[in-house]
């Protein structure tokens, strides 16, 4: 695998049945640190064991909330006109355009990942998605669904292709005029980060949660493994549909369904 591919481990997964994930509490007495809020549109938990005495874990919180907001409103929203991602998606074509290191990570990660699923993740469909009314502003039309004319017109501006990245220059070049939206990866990449800021101090044990995608590592208290489990694709109250274990083993997974938001 590339290098990029490496340096991120949470899963992405093509399923004729997709699925969201959750994760059960282990059953075990002590204390679990665990801090939570909102991000990118959804949710985020972070369950830490073993933190440090002379670890603050309201600067820790902090840190984390910060980090998210960076990653969501600064850089990858469509929502906020001034992130990077909204001035990029305005960028003139064949025109450079100076990228922070997150941006152009996830983006050489997009483009990897475009090659290694024979394009059917593309990061560059935001002109359909917009379309389909899931993207930021309102759509108005006479008809419910985009006619066979919209659809085409949106295709156009399609493909990973007309991404150019110079990691060199940090700069990104769009050789068509492409919408990029980020949101089949950035809650994945964020939770990545999470992971690494944990890592660089000295944390091992941890459960992250950003919208479903989950990063697990070590243990949880008492030394009993971790409970990840898959939510039943379905409508009403959520039900668990599988449940996993981590046997103290680091890994990641990704879930995705369209039976709670859909068209």
């Amino acid at each position: 695998m590339n290098e990029i591919l490496r340096r991120h481990s949470f899963s992405v997964a093509f399923l004729t049945l997709v699925l969201g994930g959750m994760f059960l509490l282990p059953e075990s007495s002590g204390t679990i640190e665990r801090f939570s809020g909102y991000t990118m549109g959804t949710s985020y938990d972070v369950q830490v064991v073993d933190i440090p005495n002379s670890m603050d874990l309201n600067s820790l919180s902090f840190e984390v909330g910060s980090l998210l907001t960076k990653l969501d409103k600064e850089i990858f929203s469509t929502y906020v006109q001034e992130s990077e991602l909204s001035r990029l998606n305005r960028q003139g074509v064949n025109v450079p355009f100076t990228a922070s290191d997150h941006l152009l990570d996830i983006l050489l990660l997009s483009k990897e990942i475009a090659t290694s699923s024979n394009g059917a993740f593309d990061v560059s469909v935001g002109s359909l998605v917009n379309l389909w009314g899931f993207g930021p502003g309102e759509i108005v039309r006479n008809q419910e669904i985009p006619d066979d004319e919209e659809i085409d017109a949106a295709l156009v501006n399609v493909g990973i292709a007309n991404l150019l990245i110079d990691e060199i220059n940090s700069e990104i070049t769009k050789t068509s005029n492409i919408y990029i939206d980020l949101s089949g990866i950035a809650k994945g990449y964020a939770v990545d980060q999470i992971a690494l800021l944990l890592f660089e101090k000295g944390l091992e044990n941890y459960f992250i949660e950003v919208g479903g995608e989950i990063k697990l590592s070590g243990r949880g208290v008492g030394g009993k493994d971790w409970i990840p489990a898959i939510e039943s694709p379905q409508e009403g109250s959520i039900q668990i549909y599988e449940t996993l274990t981590s046997r103290g083993e680091t890994f990641a997974l990704a879930g995705s369904g369209d039976y709670r938001n859909y068209f």
